[in-house]
Formats: C-alpha cells, structure tokens, sequence
C-alpha cells in the first residue's frame, strides 16, 4: 500500500471497515488500531487526523455525481470515514521542546517533528490526546515523541 497515495489509503479503510459488521449482530465491535514507529508522513496524518466519524455520516447517493478515471486521479479523496474509539498511536522523532535545535545528522531536521506538531493536528479534529511524552531513544540520545490519541467523535 503507497501511503502517499491517500486515494489509495482511503479505499484500503473503506474495504477493512465495510466487513466489520460486528455491531449490527450484537457482538462486540472492532477497535482500529494505527500505529507508526519512525515513520513520518505529515500528509497521510493530516488526512487521519480529519476523518470523519463513519457511524454519523449522511449519505445522498443522489448527490454522488460520477467521473471519469482521469478526473478521479486528480481529484483529493473522499474524506476517511473512521469510527468512534480508533485510536492512532505514533513514535517518532520529535524536538523536546517549541524552537529547540535538531544536533543530529540522522534524520533530517526536515523529517522531524515540532514539540505539539501532533497534538496540535489532532486535538483540533474531535481526537481526545491520551498521551504526549517526550522520551529519549536507546541508541542515540535522540527525542521521541510517545503520542496516543482516540477518535472521540
């Protein structure tokens, strides 16, 4: 799965989600899990961090207007649509605190987060901020970030 492709991110939920039909049979429902450990992509997190909550949607398959496979390349994807309680977790590389330097060679200042990148991305967008901790990595003395969120609506 390209994970730049947000197109392709979006079909992938929608054909993970649309099997999970364990509410409507009394069962327990499905928790969705994203985790990411040294990962970076600021605009697939951006993208999770807006998705919608799927069980309040509303739909109009009247207003649903087709294109053609060219235009639809182009076009940004449909919003994600995840439920209530997805919960995304994230380490990565983090700066300990607002307008800190990055010493290091590896990574880039680039692939680095700010202090409250994600807290600010997620806390905006109906996510509920369970944890947001500055540790240091084993190997190099590197910051990480440690940041848990839930979908709370």
């Amino acid at each position: 799965l390209d994970l730049n492709r947000l197109k392709k991110v979006q079909e992938h939920f929608v054909g993970a989600t649309k099997s999970d039909t364990a509410v409507d049979h009394g069962r327990r429902s499905t928790v969705l899990c994203l985790y990411a450990v040294r990962f970076l992509n600021r605009k697939l997190l951006t993208y999770i961090a807006s998705a919608t909550d799927k069980n309040n949607r509303e739909t109009d398959d009247d207003a649903t207007t087709k294109t053609s496979s060219k235009q639809s390349i182009h076009a940004p994807p449909s919003p994600l649509e995840l439920q209530k309680g997805t919960i995304i977790a994230i380490s990565h590389f983090c700066k300990p605190h607002v307008g800190a330097p990055w010493p290091f060679e590896h990574p880039k200042e680039t692939s680095v987060l700010d202090r409250h990148e994600l807290t600010t991305m997620f806390s905006s967008k109906n996510w509920h901020v369970m944890r947001d901790e500055i540790v240091r990595d084993g190997d190099h003395g590197r910051n990480l970030i440690q940041f848990i969120a839930r979908k709370a609506s």
